[in-house]
């Protein structure tokens, strides 16, 4: 339930970028690997954006040198960096 409350408040008052890379490292902890597949619609649908919002952020997110994004597959590249990219509800949710 705490973790249900926590994602809307996100997703109402942090930027997409801080959201994608919750999402990003939320999905890395459950699959235990910095190489998964997430759709840019599945994405969009998660945080609550248009795909082209998704694109803008996970293109920032790879500027930095954080991710590699490429037609749904993705890898972190910088674990820590993400985290620091990351909106404050990933440490909260995660502990």
């Amino acid at each position: 339930m705490a973790q249900i409350t926590q994602t809307a408040a996100c997703n109402r008052f942090h930027r997409i970028e801080g959201r994608l890379a919750r999402w990003l490292l939320m999905t890395s902890d459950r699959v235990r690997s910095d190489r998964f597949e997430l759709t840019q619609a599945f994405l969009s649908h998660m945080l609550g954006v248009r795909r082209v919002g998704v694109t803008e952020a996970a293109s920032a997110l790879q500027r930095q040198n954080l991710i590699e994004y490429r037609r749904g597959r993705i890898t972190i590249l910088d674990h820590a960096g993400l985290e620091a990219a990351s909106c404050p509800c990933y440490a909260l949710v995660r502990t």
